[in-house]
């Protein structure tokens, strides 16, 4: 499960890194996108592309994603067995050694 704390992340930052990484907070309920597939029409339908709620149980209280911009993660479950396909994708990814060495989120960890 994936837990994290934005304050975590940048313990220890500088004032001007600190600002410049706000830039790669992201609102997971706006992250996530989920669909439920019933034929293969679906997989293209964005109609049927839902967001959800709250996302807490998975992003902590604070249901934010640190280290991406651009951050868009699609869970698709087929309607009759439920099997799950996880994907996602991003503009542009947190480079650790240009802010002193901090880690991005395990998007791989979302356990579905």
């Amino acid at each position: 499960i994936i837990y994290m704390n934005i304050v975590y992340y940048f313990a220890g930052v500088s004032g001007i890194a600190k600002s410049s990484l706000q830039y790669y907070v992201i609102d997971s309920n706006e992250a996530l996108e989920f669909k439920l597939v019933r034929s293969p029409a679906d997989i293209d339908d964005e109609e049927s592309t839902f967001k959800p709620d709250m996302s807490h149980q998975v992003y902590g209280d604070s249901e934010q994603i640190f280290g991406y911009s651009g951050l868009r993660i699609k869970v698709y479950y087929s309607a009759c067995r439920l099997t799950t396909y996880l994907t996602h994708t991003y503009t542009e990814k947190v480079d650790p050694e240009k802010f002193e060495g901090i880690e991005v989120s395990n998007l791989q960890n979302l356990q579905v």
